[in-house]
């Protein structure tokens, strides 16, 4: 849990993320599963914002994140 929340504070996304995001695999980053509903109690309804955020300002389209 740490790790994971380490990664989505961080100042700038993290190199594992960017990586993800030039292949445009979304679903393996931290930051879609913390947004998966399975996850949902692991995290604040803050930290799950963040995520979205982060996701939809570096490409990800809205129809990919899960519901909110």
């Amino acid at each position: 849990m740490e790790t994971a929340r380490r990664l989505i504070h961080g100042n700038q996304p993290s190199e594992g993320f960017n990586t993800l995001a030039l292949k445009r695999r979304w679903d393996l980053t931290v930051e879609m599963h913390v947004l998966d509903p399975r996850f949902e109690t692991l995290f604040t309804d803050d930290e799950r914002e963040h995520c979205r955020d982060g996701l939809l300002t570096h490409g990800c389209d809205e129809s990919r994140l899960p519901p909110w």
